[in-house]
């Protein structure tokens, strides 16, 4: 329990803004479920499998951020706090958020690598197939490398008197709270801290890269020559809604950025990950989208609007060319 010098409060927005996120994204999860166990075919069983596990590492991840560990961000000071369940406990809390990213990236690259199996099965790509492979290997030794980075700094972690001393001269004044073990801050004049973090987004690039080089794998199997919206939305929603947000707190380490809204927003992009992941699977696979239009008996019409809903803003967003068909 918080005495009364550790408590904040959060902006007036925060509040509504969590429970609309939570009223939208509990039905989205529950869909998801209802139709990958109960509506899907069962040739798509070996895939349905691989996507389970990817929405339930959204749903965990959701969870962890929104609830037990409940972070919150107060710019221009890049620190971290918790006022959740485990408010005791803030830095751990960090650690399994860490564990939750690396489990995250596993699902997604195994989600296209898994595709790339089946369709490529009697098509000979030895040698850049193996590269894919070999990328995946990276990423788990990458991964395991990074947690043994950021656990061996855990003690000079928790210790923060004299990190907290230097963002007090370079932001200005902390507020009293943040002094407290539920606010941390990122310990960017460690080696080894600084190093974990180069290393984790050299594991987001292995991620997208293994994934983008999957995709066109599959496709150039299927003799297509462009890249579907399931793949190509897929990979923009984790990019978006987990690569930007944990870049500008990077970012906020080094440069002052003075915007009270700007934290609440990108927080929630991440809070969102695994809904808005999940709605994007449910729109542009074309089985999941007619397994859901199925369990609500609504017209393939209808649909099919929310797909190019979601084709048009990833195409404003990328500019690239895709096409509607998986």
């Amino acid at each position: 329990m918080l005495n009364t010098t550790c408590q904040y409060e959060e902006p007036f927005y925060i509040l509504p803004l969590n429970w609309i996120s939570s009223f939208l994204s509990i039905p989205v999860y529950g869909i998801a479920f209802i139709v990958l166990l109960m509506k899907c075919p069962k040739h798509f069983d070996e895939y349905r499998k691989y996507i389970v596990i990817h929405i339930i590492s959204g749903l965990l991840s959701d969870f962890h951020i929104r609830v037990i560990w409940k972070v919150s961000v107060f710019l221009p000071w890049p620190s971290l706090c918790s006022n959740g369940f485990a408010v005791e406990y803030a830095l751990i809390m960090f650690y399994i958020f860490v564990i939750l990213l690396f489990f995250t990236g596993a699902t997604v690259l195994n989600l296209f690598l898994q595709r790339m199996s089946a369709i490529t099965k009697h098509v000979e790509n030895v040698n850049f197939q193996k590269f894919i492979y070999f990328l995946r290997y990276l990423f788990y030794a990458s991964s395991g490398v990074a947690i043994i980075l950021v656990v061996s700094i855990y003690p000079e972690f928790r210790n923060q008197k004299e990190t907290k001393t230097i963002i007090e001269q370079k932001f200005g004044t902390l507020p009293g709270y943040m002094w407290c073990d539920n606010c941390f801050f990122m310990q960017f004049e460690s080696r080894l801290f600084s190093l974990f973090f180069i290393l984790g987004y050299f594991i987001i690039i292995c991620v997208v890269t293994a994934a983008l080089l999957a995709a066109f794998e599959t496709l150039r199997a299927l003799n297509s020559n462009s890249l579907s919206l399931s793949p190509k939305t897929t990979i923009i929603v984790h990019v978006s809604l987990l690569f930007i947000p944990l870049l500008a707190f990077c970012l906020a380490n080094f440069i002052v950025i003075n915007n009270e809204y700007l934290a609440p927003f990108l927080t929630l992009m991440i809070e969102d990950h695994g809904s808005v992941s999940t709605f994007t699977l449910l729109i542009t696979n074309k089985l999941l989208r007619k397994a859901t239009r199925k369990l609500f008996l609504m017209p393939e019409n209808l649909m099919m609007k929310a797909e190019q809903r979601v084709f048009k803003r990833s195409k404003n967003t990328s500019g690239i060319h895709v096409v509607t068909t998986n």
